[in-house]
């Protein structure tokens, strides 16, 4: 059983969509499928349930509350996996200083991201040009050898597979609806900027082994990582 619920995001309300109900629709290893009781729940059905039943729960949602941060955007997870979590890192920065100090010390990069908000952590387009020069320039050209690598990956993947169903060009800014979300230049150099190491952007990309960033910190075992 999970937590999944189909208001967090368009992608949870189409696997909810497409399985047809609460369980998922194929079975896994066993003949198991995973139930979603609380599919429906928004927000505040959560909260209500929390003060009903007297759950336990983690502080640090007190903490956001009182920075003014809305339900929707609050989220417990590793505080520098995604660009979403930057908020919610900056609050952290003033509540648990000595915390985020050790953070900074191991991720480089945090401080730059958290005094300058989403510009450091997103690509810079120039006046007029367009997204597929950007996505060249700054996901290509001027990134890390292993960005680099991976941004070439995910373009001709997804540039091939728009020719697929299309005779134009893969669209500058205006998404292909039957690509879906990656349909764009401008999105796909915004979501690959950092490299996208746990492909959560382009599923098909191998996520980065943990050995690759810092030496000793092992592999996924020849799998993917996973946040169960």
């Amino acid at each position: 059983m999970i937590g999944l619920r189909a208001a967090e995001s368009p992608n949870r309300i189409r696997g909810i969509h497409s399985s047809g109900g609460y369980l998922t629709k194929n079975a896994k290893k066993w003949g198991y499928r995973s139930a979603r009781p609380i599919y429906d729940w928004q927000d505040g059905d959560v909260w209500k349930a929390i003060a009903d039943n007297d759950w336990d729960y983690a502080s640090c949602y007190d903490v956001m509350t009182r920075f003014g941060v809305g339900r929707r955007n609050m989220r417990v997870a590793p505080p520098t996996q995604r660009a979403a979590q930057l908020q919610i890192l900056t609050i952290f920065s003033q509540t648990h200083p000595r915390w985020f100090d050790r953070v900074a010390d191991r991720c480089p990069g945090v401080r730059e991201a958290v005094r300058f908000g989403r510009v450091a952590m997103e690509p810079q387009r120039q006046l007029g040009e367009p997204w597929s020069e950007t996505y060249q320039r700054e996901c290509v050209d001027k990134a890390p050898a292993w960005v680099a690598d991976r941004c070439r990956m995910a373009a001709k993947l997804l540039v091939d597979r728009h020719r697929g169903h299309s005779s134009q060009p893969f669209p500058e800014a205006r998404q292909c609806v039957r690509c879906g979300v990656l349909g764009s230049w401008m999105r796909l150099s915004k979501d690959l900027y950092m490299g996208d190491p746990f492909s959560f952007a382009v599923n098909e990309l191998p996520q980065v082994e943990p050995e690759f960033f810092r030496p000793g910190a092992g592999t996924w075992g020849g799998g993917k990582a996973s946040w169960g």
